[in-house]
């Protein structure tokens, strides 16, 4: 009963959604217009995937260095941009060099260093923002790579600049790839940003939105959505096999060492690249804290809390909505993971990798696809459901649907490591079916669970993206006001609310935190007194 529950509702919210976009597609539309903004993706893609897995490299090559000075600090900072919306920083980067920003003011006289409105700027402003994911995935594969294959080969007589390009630098090349291919992804599907400071750079996620909104061209907005998938979908399949493919060691995980492989020389130049990489963003984001002061942004600079409360009186609706959303569809994304990953690794039934696969598809197709493709499907009822667009079901849907092979994969790597004999021993003692999987599984799954609550309430609270076609009078969420403010030029405000925003997710970070060392002081013995 399940199974066909989950087939029926992935059957329905995502490939019924997505094949409408073959549906509207007209071949006649794809002209100079579209194929513009799709160069344009591909290419900053490109550029933003390079320079993030390098920046992301280096940064992940410094923290796993036991012995370099400040690399709790460097990984703290390094990870920031990922618990606030990615276009924060594209209005730093307005704060700072923008006409009327303090750099272009008091140290150019009034004249931008660079124009920040175009490809240079937006794509400065997505490696910041994307570093961290790059970040994350070298930080596993070097610490994946033994420290002991280092030493070796340095008491073999390998010299440093050896051992990192002929061992290091290998075993770390397809972790290299993957990054690349999963910050391109990203790139490609990013809205805020390039809505914020492409200017005549045109890419193809906001031309598919101005054709949908503003002229209500859906063979157009459609065609741009299709041309959007297809590079991701090979991106994200291809990430997915690079991954795979990281780190192949004889040794197996590396147990960490204090080994000093790298020496007191690159280890210096490694600190003075992630204290600039750190004073950036703390210049970025220190600058969003003045900027939410500010009485009014290139007009008025005198010192004011008075916009916390003009942004509060002007979105405290849309603060409700987008955490009612976020956390309510936390749980939900959490506990669909871990029943999706119990099936897929402890149970055999036909259509179990179909079943996989199509969770992971809703990840692999860019929020702006997904969400144009929710809003032309559901204007309308659909196999006795209501019309879902300008409701709350329509966007926790999405939210849901977006997030959920991120609980997916986070339950099926604890399930690869908790022993089948802990189940096989409760089933000797009674326990089958539905309860054998509340009562023993899910508890020790429970780590995995508030890793998905987490993971989704972060992105659903700061989506932008796929939201931003399904939002109506009756339900917004605060990431469009702010993107609304940005437009207005009330830069001030946007800064305070987005401040709020930060607030809010870091208080329901810490809340999470608590209960996984709650839950976790419990442990196995907890899981089988509840048989």
């Amino acid at each position: 009963m399940f199974l066909t529950f989950l087939f029926l509702f992935f059957f329905l919210f995502v490939l019924y959604p997505l094949g409408h976009l073959f549906v509207g597609f007209e071949r006649p539309v794809l002209d100079a217009q579209i194929w513009t903004p799709f160069l344009n993706s591909l290419k900053l893609g490109a550029v933003v995937g390079f320079l993030a897995s390098l920046f992301g490299f280096v940064l992940a090559l410094a923290t796993t260095q036991k012995k370099l000075f400040g690399r709790k600090i460097f990984a703290s900072l390094a990870t920031l941009p990922l618990i606030s919306p990615p276009f924060v920083l594209a209005i730093a980067m307005i704060l700072l060099f923008g006409r009327q920003g303090v750099i272009t003011q008091t140290v150019f006289a009034g004249t931008p260093l660079f124009p920040i409105y175009g490809f240079w700027g937006l794509a400065l402003v997505e490696v910041l923002a994307y570093t961290p994911t790059a970040y994350l995935i070298l930080k596993g594969v070097l610490e994946a790579i033994p420290a002991s294959m280092k030493e070796a080969a340095l008491n073999l007589g390998a010299g440093r600049r050896y051992t990192f390009l002929k061992i290091v630098l290998p075993l770390a090349k397809h972790g290299l790839i993957s990054s690349f291919l999963l910050v391109f992804m990203e790139s490609l599907a990013d809205f805020g940003n390039p809505l914020i400071l492409s200017g005549n750079f045109e890419v193809l996620a906001v031309k598919a939105y101005m054709e949908m909104t503003s002229f209500y061209n859906i063979h157009a907005a459609t065609a741009m959505a299709l041309m959007l998938l297809a590079p991701s979908l090979i991106a994200f399949f291809g990430q997915r096999l690079f991954l795979k493919k990281s780190v192949v060691v004889v040794g197996g995980k590396s147990q960490g060492s204090s080994f000093d492989w790298l020496g007191k020389k690159p280890r210096r130049v490694l600190f003075l690249l992630c204290s600039l990489y750190s004073l950036l963003i703390i210049l970025m984001y220190g600058m969003i804290c003045v900027g939410s002061v500010t009485k009014a942004w290139g007009v008025g600079f005198a010192f004011t809390l008075g916009n916390f409360k003009e942004v509060w009186e002007l979105s405290s609706k849309t603060l409700f909505d987008s955490v009612f959303l976020a956390f309510i569809s936390g749980p939900i994304t959490g506990l669909l993971g871990m029943a999706i990953a119990y099936l897929v690794v402890r149970r055999k039934f036909l259509g179990r990798r179909l079943l996989e696969a199509v969770t992971l598809f809703a990840f692999a197709v860019p929020g702006t696809v997904l969400g144009l493709s929710y809003a032309i499907a559901f204007n309308k009822p659909v196999l006795g459901l209501p019309v879902l667009q300008g409701t709350w079901a329509i966007i926790l849907l999405l939210f849901v649907v977006r997030n959920l092979p991120v609980g997916l994969q986070a339950g099926v790597a604890v399930l690869n490591q908790v022993d089948k004999s802990i189940e096989e021993a409760a089933m000797n003692l009674g326990a089958k079916g539905w309860g054998l999987f509340r009562r023993v599984t899910l508890p020790l799954m429970a780590p995995a669970f508030f890793t998905g609550w987490a993971y989704s309430f972060v992105k659903a609270i700061t989506a932008i993206s796929a939201v931003v076609f399904v939002v109506s009078g009756n339900w917004s969420l605060v990431t469009v006001d702010i993107l609304g403010l940005v437009e207005n030029g009330e830069l001030s405000y946007a800064a305070a609310l987005s401040l709020i925003l930060i607030a809010i997710v870091i208080l329901v970070l810490l809340g999470i935190k608590f209960f996984v060392g709650l839950v976790s002081t419990r442990g196995l013995g907890g899981a089988l007194r509840g048989v």
